[in-house]
């Protein structure tokens, strides 16, 4: 049964004791593609055209977790690449009000205050163990983690394996457990991220003995050119790569499912974390040739907004409910704060998610403007890369605008792979969105 109400409010005056808060974040990991968030199991694991298929699911171990847990199905991130949608996780606050983001400045100012530093400032222990060379020091986002496990640095040329940074975390919270000290824990995880190269036993699961040898090479070779070229229409796409590019993604995502089930495991399982908040999320989401696009950054459909949460503390969030409001990144924020008993921090626009969801909007934004009022100059010709979005996901739509002038619309109950503008037949819903985005009134 899906709920959309919210949780029991009573329950928000009060918040329960907890030893430990574990938020794991899977890098690049689409809502839809993750089987405990879309029920249906994946989309389009076996081919772009057919649509989807109950044949394989891609996180069977956080299906379990999630028997226990409470799963949002419509979670939105703010942004669609990594520094500035963590920086919106860790602070709680859209990419233009916390400053991480293109066109400004590429480092979280100090100035900003982090959940870790919020934790820090309450006596409790913080590590953060990243694969991901994006969630560091260099970009500000190792403010208030007292130890800062850098797993990227141990791998050359590719991201790090999940075992570099899963090993060391269930070392340090053991450590903590043994001591009996609070602690917070954040893992950045790489694997659905390119190049999609999983080992030979998701392969062999995921990918279709009909794929020829030739499409799944070319796919695992994808990277940040090949996205661009041919995204942007200035190579041609190698025939059947996305095919190929789809199911090594979803092979992708069953290797991160594994390694993280492996680690709770290791931490003694439902009952090991019993007085433990458990967030599994992602920072954004992936094309997979959705909208012409194959990586992530630049443009803001669905496939690089919505990303799978699941969030689970016996008592309090607990019971397998799903629920399907509207809900942002930016609320673990305030969810971890809750748990831990310590005040709201007055710059956040996250909420509590036991609290009331009804009637959210989320808020997403890409490029160098920090409205649609900063255009670009007199005679300059934005390009496809040039172009600052903002969308507004709120009620049943989704709307997107860009600097040149550019509005997509989106019924998202009745199109959820927004593959149709109805911009055009919706005036008055486009107007409202603006006025909204305009005067900052989605909050």
């Amino acid at each position: 049964m899906v709920a959309t109400a919210a949780l029991a409010l009573g329950c928000a005056d009060a918040p329960r004791a907890v030893d430990g808060v574990l938020l794991v974040v899977l890098d690049t990991t689409r809502a839809d593609r993750c089987s405990f968030t879309d029920s249906r199991s994946i989309t389009d694991s076996r081919s772009i055209a057919n649509g989807p298929t109950d044949a394989l699911r891609t996180t069977p171990r956080l299906e379990e977790w999630a028997e226990s847990s409470v799963v949002f199905t419509d979670a939105w991130s703010p942004g669609c690449w990594t520094a500035p949608t963590t920086a919106s996780l860790f602070t709680g606050r859209p990419p233009d009000r916390h400053g991480l983001r293109n066109g400004r400045a590429l480092r979280l100012a100090p100035e900003a205050t982090t959940i870790a530093e919020r934790l820090a400032s309450a006596g409790w222990d913080t590590g953060l163990f990243s694969c991901n060379l994006l969630v560091s020091r260099e970009w500000g986002l190792d403010q208030g983690f007292g130890t800062d496990v850098r797993a990227f640095e141990s791998v050359r040329n590719r991201p790090a394996p999940a075992a570099q940074a899963l090993g060391p975390a269930a070392e340090w919270i053991e450590a903590r457990r043994a001591a009996g000290r609070p602690w917070f824990c954040c893992i950045v995880l790489m694997e659905p991220h390119t190049p999609w190269d999983p080992g030979p036993e998701a392969a062999g699961m995921f990918v279709p003995a009909d794929l020829p040898p030739a499409h799944v090479r070319d796919a695992r070779r994808i990277g940040k050119l090949e996205s661009l070229g041919w995204g942007l229409g200035w190579a041609p796409e190698p025939p059947g790569v996305m095919r190929a590019a789809s199911v090594l993604y979803d092979a992708e995502v069953f290797e991160a499912d594994r390694a993280v089930g492996a680690f709770l495991d290791r931490l003694g399982g439902a009952k090991g974390l019993e007085r433990t908040l458990l967030v599994v999320t992602s920072d954004h989401g992936e094309g997979l040739g959705d909208h012409g696009w194959i990586e992530h950054t630049v443009r803001l459909h669905r496939e690089l907004l919505r990303v799978p949460l699941l969030v689970r503390l016996p008592g309090r969030f607990d019971g397998g409910r799903r629920v399907s409001d509207v809900v942002r990144l930016e609320d673990v924020t305030e969810t971890i704060a809750s748990v831990a008993g310590i005040p709201r921090h007055a710059e956040s626009e996250g909420v509590p998610l036991d609290r009331d969801l009804a009637g959210r909007v989320s808020f997403a934004q890409e490029g160098a403007a920090a409205s649609r009022s900063e255009s670009f100059g007199p005679g300059r010709a934005p390009g496809e890369l040039l172009l600052s979005r903002a969308s507004l996901r709120f009620g049943r739509w989704h709307a997107i605008f860009d600097d040149a002038g550019g509005v997509e619309l989106y019924d998202v109950e009745a199109d959820p792979g927004e593959l149709r503008n109805v911009a055009a037949e919706e005036p008055d819903v486009v107007a409202a969105a603006s006025k909204m985005l305009e005067g900052r009134d989605w909050r």
